[in-house]
């Protein structure tokens, strides 16, 4: 699992990107403040770095400075999002080699595009996936599989089942229950990956794309993760 390390001294949009982040499936690490943030730097190594630039008592560039002089993190990007929408401000930031500079509000879009622009992964995501459980019913090759999600997005999802016999490549026939729509969605979608349950016990199953969506049924899917990301905080 990937890590986030968030410094930002307002407790509301800390909070909030928590949420967010938490519910795409990385772990989040939270500062309010540079030297905590630097603290927690140190002691967690993340893979990005969401920072605030301008603090009451310091400057957010302190820790840009910190990841730049460091010989085993200065790889790790910070993306600063920030109230302050001076061009001087982006300049300076920019110059001193932030990822990346946005100015707040935020969008759970504008995040989910941080998240993949400044990280590592093996396959990039153009939509947001969450942790999700969902009732799935898939016909794979005539093989009935009654499962669940594990996660999903507008573009796939992962489910819960053995794959003994199945193939990368082979077409699905999917009804999917979405608690917000009264029918079950009937998709097509098409098996792009296996992940062993050695690996990752939570992420065990089949990861599926979906293929061919009518919009509908796209605008259905992304109004449930949206709504989903967005809804009240349950620590």
């Amino acid at each position: 699992m990937k890590h986030v390390l968030i410094i930002d001294p307002s407790e509301t949009f800390v909070q909030y990107l928590r949420r967010i982040i938490a519910r795409m499936g990385y772990a989040t690490h939270i500062a309010r403040d540079v030297a905590g943030g630097l603290a927690l730097l140190r002691q967690h190594r993340p893979d990005l770095v969401v920072s605030e630039i301008n603090f009451p008592e310091s400057d957010g560039l302190q820790v840009l400075r910190e990841l730049s002089q460091s010989t085993d993190m200065a790889t790790v990007p910070l993306v600063f999002v920030s109230t302050d929408g001076t061009a001087e401000r982006e300049r300076q930031a920019r110059s001193a080699g932030c990822a990346d500079y946005l100015t707040k509000p935020v969008t759970v879009r504008d995040i989910h595009g941080i998240l993949q622009r400044s990280m590592t992964f093996a396959q990039k995501r153009q939509s947001p996936r969450i942790h999700a459980e969902l009732v799935v019913d898939a016909c794979i090759a005539g093989r009935q599989i009654a499962t669940r999600t594990t996660m999903i997005s507008a573009g796939g999802m992962l489910v819960v089942a053995a794959h003994d016999g199945l193939q990368t490549g082979q077409q699905v026939d999917i009804s999917l229950s979405l608690p917000s729509v009264a029918a079950a969605l009937p998709l097509k979608g098409e098996i792009v990956y296996f992940t062993p349950r050695s690996e990752t016990p939570n992420l065990f199953g089949i990861g599926i794309k979906f293929l061919g969506l009518e919009i509908d049924q796209k605008k259905h899917l992304t109004e449930y993760v949206d709504d989903a990301l967005s809804a009240p905080w349950s620590p």
